[in-house]
């Protein structure tokens, strides 16, 4: 079952239940008022003529009967029988109302009603010239009940318009409520791999669930525009970087083979292969990492990360591969409180995030030293890194923590152009924030913000 019809089913039968339970309050409430006004009239009439009877002396049946047919309140097949206090019958209109005791009212001007297949009854005892009489008065509504099944027959005719209306209706206001959502659906069809850069159209004068849902989708669009373009710009990059060596390791190999060769020179190929394999590795390690850090980490598996000697640990083994790096620690007050020196996340990704901040800052500094700096605030572990390098040209800043982009200036800098990237990464899934200032000419201060470990999980819920 499509939505159009559940709507309009949904819609119809609210509708229709308002309806019906309109109707039958309508038809109970005429029903209820006409007996009961035809009680009123019976007990009216009965009086009337039981007094009319009781206070003339000339007046005989015939007359009263005649009184009682030209009535304004007349009904067909009214009776009236008038019982004094000893429920002796002393008068009767029509058929006799036979007495039975528990239609005897105890008390004066009591009423007792009473209804028999659709004839209605009215008991009353009343007091006339000291004496006591019941007056038995009985009915058919004729008229009521006409009007009764003629309003009862309206309602049903009502009703089944009613129905046949709000179907119609219901139809219409459901393929009018579901256009804007058939169009939205059209307009993604339509949008593909070769036209990602379509968006679907947005009514800027309505701020309804329509428009929002449109807005949704064009922000996915966005967000998967982006992810293909760097998706392209990473397979291109990736296969130039992986090319470049490649290339030139099957050029030496093809040069080696063209004639005999000395020990030495043999050697000196096989260390250029073996430099060119390690520069291979260390790609496919890079990738690797990059890879996880944009996948979302479960935050339950983050463990608790102490900052200070994962630098010391990143620090000794940058050192350890390239002696001749020159890193200078500078490590500011130290807080008492265990959470405020350590974060949430995930070790390794951390310590490889410092490793090419550091690796960064000495590769493209001209002394190849760098230093590195630690603060503690009540929410934040700030770490900040300065290099004395070339500085950032302001064309290059926009692409900066692109994959793979690496600057003019920059080529003759060993290098595949992922550490900032994988930089960015990882400390956005640590919902941190990383910024940095450049002069042309001095250096760069790359700083990092890291929520400690007290203001992990409310960092969590402001994201």
């Amino acid at each position: 079952m499509n939505i159009k019809l559940k709507l309009t089913l949904r819609f119809t039968i609210i509708t229709v239940s308002l309806l019906l339970a309109i109707f039958v309050v309508i038809y109970e409430y005429y029903a209820l008022f006409r007996n009961n006004s035809f009680q009123t009239r019976l007990e009216e009439k009965a009086i009337y003529l039981a007094k009319i009877v009781l206070e003339s002396d000339d007046i005989n049946s015939e007359i009263v009967e005649k009184i009682n047919k030209y009535s304004i309140n007349n009904s067909p097949n009214q009776r009236i029988s008038i019982y004094n206090e000893k429920q002796f019958l002393i008068h009767s209109v029509g058929e006799k109302i036979e007495l039975q005791n528990q239609h005897i009212p105890t008390e004066l001007n009591q009423t007792i009603e009473d209804e028999v297949q659709d004839t209605q009854y009215v008991f009353t005892k009343i007091k006339n010239e000291n004496a006591v009489y019941i007056i038995a008065s009985a009915g058919y509504d004729s008229v009521g009940f006409s009007k009764l099944a003629a309003l009862r027959k309206i309602i049903i005719l009502l009703f089944t318009v009613s129905v046949i209306i709000v179907l119609i209706s219901g139809w219409i206001f459901a393929s009018l409520a579901l256009k804007p959502i058939k169009k939205i659906i059209v307009d993604v069809d339509n949008i593909t791999a070769n036209n990602l850069h379509s968006r679907l159209s947005i009514n800027n004068n309505t701020k309804d669930e329509i428009n929002a849902l449109t807005r949704t989708f064009n922000n996915m669009l966005d967000r998967l525009e982006s992810s293909f373009q760097v998706q392209k710009s990473f397979v291109s990059n990736a296969s130039h970087e992986f090319r470049t060596p490649l290339t030139a390791m099957k050029g030496q190999i093809q040069v080696a083979m063209f004639k005999a060769r000395t020990q030495a020179d043999y050697e000196k190929i096989l260390q250029s292969l073996n430099d060119d394999i390690n520069n291979i590795i260390s790609l496919l390690n890079a990738l690797h990492e990059l890879a996880k850090a944009n996948n979302n980490l479960p935050y339950q598996t983050f463990q608790t990360v102490p900052i200070i000697e994962t630098i010391i640990d990143a620090r000794n083994d940058l050192l350890r591969n390239k002696p001749e790096f020159q890193i200078t620690f500078n490590l500011k007050d130290i807080p008492e409180s265990i959470e405020t020196i350590t974060c949430k996340g995930d070790a390794p990704l951390l310590k490889s995030c410092i490793t090419n901040l550091l690796d960064n800052g000495c590769k493209f500094s001209q002394d190849n030293a760098c230093q590195i700096s630690v603060e503690f605030t009540k929410q934040f572990i700030i770490i900040e890194v300065n290099d004395n390098g070339f500085g950032i040209n302001e064309k290059d800043v926009p692409y900066l923590f692109e994959p793979f982009y690496r600057s003019n200036d920059t080529r003759n800098v060993p290098g595949h152009g992922i550490g900032l990237s994988l930089v960015k990464k990882i400390i956005e899934q640590h919902k941190g924030r990383i910024s940095f200032h450049t002069e042309v000419g001095k250096g760069s201060v790359f700083t990092i913000s890291l929520p400690n470990s007290s203001y992990f999980e409310m960092a969590i819920n402001e994201a």
